[in-house]
Formats: C-alpha cells, structure tokens, sequence
C-alpha cells in the first residue's frame, strides 16, 4: 500500500484521562492530535434499535465510491476559500485569549477543519450531491460546525487531563473533596488551592480549571461574592 493510513477510535473512563498526560508535566504533542469528545452520560435502558440494512448498504456504496476516486490536488472554491479564511482569522484571534494548556490542541484544529472540509467535499462529490472537485463553502461551513463543536469537549477534556497532582496515585479532584471535608469547609475559593498546595496545585489558574471541573461533575456550583474587603471573589460553594 503505497499511501497507509489507519483510523483509530477508542473509548477511556473519564477518570482515566490524566494517564494521557506526562507524569512531570511535558508536552509532547501526542494528546493535542487525539479529537475526543466528552458528552454528558445518557441512560436510556434497552433498546432493539440497529443499524438499518439499507444504511449499511449506502455505507458501503460510499465507501466503494471513494476507493474508486483517482487522487488529484484539489484546492478551494473562490466563496470556499473567502469562508476559510474568515474562520482562520477568528480562530487565531481566539488562541489569543486562551489558557496556554489549550495553545497545543487549538492548533491542530486549523489543520483537521481543513481535512475535514476537504473529506465532507469528497463524500459529497462521490455521492452525486455536488460536481464540484474543489473544497466550497458548504464543506467549509459543515468542517467549522464540527471543529466548533469539538472545541467544547476539549476544554472539559483538558481540565481532567490537567487533574493529575504532583503526587501520583490520588485525583487532584478528590484531593481537594477531602480537604474541603476534613477542614470542615462549606466554600473555598482558588487562591485557597494554590495557597495550600491541595492536591498538588502549583497556580490559581490551575485551582481555577479544577474547581469549574468539579461544578461540572456536580459536587457544588461557582459564584460571585463579595469578600471581607469588599472585593468581587467567585467562590466553589460545596453541595450540601
């Protein structure tokens, strides 16, 4: 096979995300290339639904069609390339007002919507929706919505990978839990985290990461106060 490429798909238990990240802090690049998505849980119990034998059959039709296509360089549409660019534009602007931890995977993703742009115009060319070779706009859009959609996910994916403490073996997020517990706290703010060194937090950043991933898992909520100086302060209030 003179051009190999393999797709992997795979699934991890969210408390097994922090295994992805490097013991001592470094980045390798391995973790931003993975697109991973995060979705809420959904219980809906059994069910005898499948997959029709009509999709399998088009599934398959689309996939002997694109095995049956001659590689070519193709480029973009005039209104494809205006959309593109648009998009890139925003996307640099937003990296801009990012945590540096999210530098890495944001920058993959102008690199993926083009591919996927350019795979959504390959599907669509074999199917007989469009004659159009070149990337065009629609491709475009439907490769922004998708990245869009990924970038959410990866957010909430970066706050556990960036779960793991200094010191392996106990979560960062039960780590501050107990210690919440054990000094009989009702509320605790970032700077407590750093201060204290909970679970291994080394910044208020980090405290801050933490305890948004902590109102997401449902253990209490983020809110805005006014401390004893008469400063705004937004505060982890536990669930009680």
């Amino acid at each position: 096979m003179p051009c190999p490429c393999a797709t992997l798909i795979a699934a991890i238990p969210p408390d097994l995300l922090p295994e992805l990240a490097d013991v001592q802090g470094r980045e390798d690049g391995f973790t931003h290339r993975i697109l991973g998505v995060f979705p809420e849980p959904v219980f809906e119990g059994w069910s005898e639904d499948i997959i029709s034998p009509q999709v399998e059959a088009e599934y398959e039709q689309l996939i002997r069609k694109l095995w049956c296509l001659n590689q070519k360089t193709v480029y973009f549409t005039i209104e494809g390339k205006e959309q593109w660019i648009e998009w890139n534009l925003k996307h640099h602007q937003e990296m801009n007002t990012l945590p540096e931890y999210l530098w890495g995977p944001w920058s993959k993703f102008e690199a993926y919507c083009a591919r996927l742009a350019l795979v959504i115009q390959t599907i669509r060319y074999a199917t007989g929706e469009t004659s159009e070779e070149n990337v065009d706009e629609k491709s475009v859009a439907s490769a922004i919505t998708i990245i869009e959609y990924l970038k959410g996910h990866t957010r909430k994916i970066y706050r556990y990978l960036r779960s793991r403490p200094r010191t392996p073996g106990t979560p960062a997020a039960s780590a501050i839990l107990q210690w919440a517990q054990v000094k009989g706290k009702k509320q605790i703010s970032a700077r407590e985290l750093y201060t204290w060194k909970v679970g291994g937090i080394q910044n208020t950043r980090d405290a801050e990461e933490m305890l948004k991933m902590l109102e997401e898992q449902g253990y209490g909520r983020l809110v805005r106060i006014t401390n004893k100086r008469g400063r705004p302060q937004v505060v982890f209030v536990l669930k009680q």
